[in-house]
């Protein structure tokens, strides 16, 4: 659907396969307007935003320091869109017979 990046199996069974796609340009028109779209609601929110942080820094090339920015992890009480339900949630709850009263 995308029309770029390559698949390539991650063991020898070839049952985990990995998605991958390397230039910058393509990742920045094609891949940042999908999440921009479609929101994360959860902690993979802070990951992504630093993703966003280092595609659009002027430093894109593989370092140890980079590869620490990435490995952080959102604190313990990081709560993305903790106070706006998702639509799946609103949905399941009034199909769930449930009550905004």
């Amino acid at each position: 659907m995308l029309k770029c990046g390559s698949i390539t199996p991650q063991n020898k069974e070839g049952t985990l396969l990995q998605y991958r796609i390397r230039d910058k340009k393509i990742l920045s028109k094609v891949i940042i307007p999908i999440f921009e779209i479609y929101f994360l609601r959860t902690t993979k929110v802070y990951s992504y935003d630093l993703f966003k942080k280092v595609l659009y820094s002027n430093c894109f090339h593989y370092s140890s320091s980079l590869k620490n920015l990435l490995n952080t992890k959102a604190s313990a009480n990081f709560e993305p869109f903790k106070d706006i339900p998702s639509k799946n949630w609103v949905i399941g709850f009034t199909e769930a017979e449930g009550s905004f009263s």
